[in-house]
């Protein structure tokens, strides 16, 4: 397991604490780099474009990007920085494509399409990942909900007669 995963289970020893607001840190550099960025009101790091002023080399690196120039992206058209083109083109490149059947518009994830989908066309889209109960409709998450979901139908439950009224579909 790594140093990384395991600082955030607990199995590192922290003995480096902010006299602030008790955060602990393995490493006396860490401890000194948080009481800098949160504690201290010293900002050296100034922008030379505008007023702002930072902490860290890193934060006023982030911040001037606000600065530079946009371009669009040759594919979809959105603006932006020109230092972020390289990693938003990955966007692109990367399937599985998840298209909207009203407009043919592509998305890297369902998520993205949904939010496209309540956004732009005023839908709630069905839910790709859930997983339907034949009998009653109920959207589950896993399998696991599925079969915890079906042991209302064993125990009395009985599912809705074809012709009744439309039940909401409620999810596990």
């Amino acid at each position: 397991m790594s140093y990384h995963v395991r600082s955030h289970d607990g199995a590192v020893h922290k003995p480096y604490n902010c006299s602030h607001c008790g955060k602990s840190f393995s490493r006396p550099d860490h401890l000194n780099s948080h009481v800098r960025q949160v504690h201290s009101t010293e900002r050296p790091f100034k922008c030379e474009k505008c007023e702002a002023a930072f902490a860290t080399k890193d934060r006023l690196r982030a911040h001037t990007v606000r600065h530079e120039e946009k371009v669009p992206c040759h594919v979809c058209g959105k603006m932006l920085s020109s230092a972020y083109i390289s990693d938003h083109m990955k966007v692109h490149s990367q399937g599985p494509h998840h298209v909207c059947e009203l407009c043919n518009k592509g998305f890297t994830t369902a998520a993205y399409l949904r939010i496209h989908a309540v956004k732009d066309h005023g839908l709630q889209a069905p839910r790709a990942d859930r997983i339907l109960c034949k009998l009653c409709s109920v959207h589950c998450k896993t399998p696991a909900q599925l079969a915890g979901h079906m042991q209302t139908h064993l125990g009395g439950a009985a599912p809705p007669v074809p012709g009744d009224a439309p039940q909401p579909q409620p999810t596990c």
